[in-house]
């Protein structure tokens, strides 16, 4: 085999991701528009709240017949609980991310003060 022209570049420092534990449920795509000022004050509470107001609303509508409505609230309920899950993640890799870079900072003064 020939010989590589030159090493490999090592890997860019990154803070290591926090452990998250899998949905507790199928997450769902269905897309929601919205109100570009309700999306920016969004957090995982809040889709969560949506997607709780969702699933009541799907129940009525199931028990009300109205099976394609029903379905329809649930696919935004799924979604809505995709998007907490995903917003938490993202929090949380922010976090690492924060922390990571503190320690890198604190690492180089006290390498400098040597």
């Amino acid at each position: 085999p020939q010989a590589p022209d030159r090493p490999a570049a090592p890997l860019s420092p990154r803070a290591p991701r926090p452990y998250r534990p899998p949905p507790e449920r199928e997450l769902g795509t269905a897309v929601a528009v919205l109100p570009i000022k309700t999306v920016v004050q969004l957090n995982p509470e809040k889709h969560r709240a949506i997607a709780a107001q969702a699933e009541r609303e799907a129940e009525e509508h199931q028990r009300a017949g109205d099976q394609e409505t029903a379905r329809r609230l649930m696919e935004l309920a799924d979604g809505m609980e995709g998007d907490a899950y995903a917003a938490e993640t993202d929090i949380a890799n922010e976090e690492s991310r924060r922390e990571f870079k503190a320690q890198q900072q604190q690492q180089q003064q006290q390498k400098q003060q040597q």
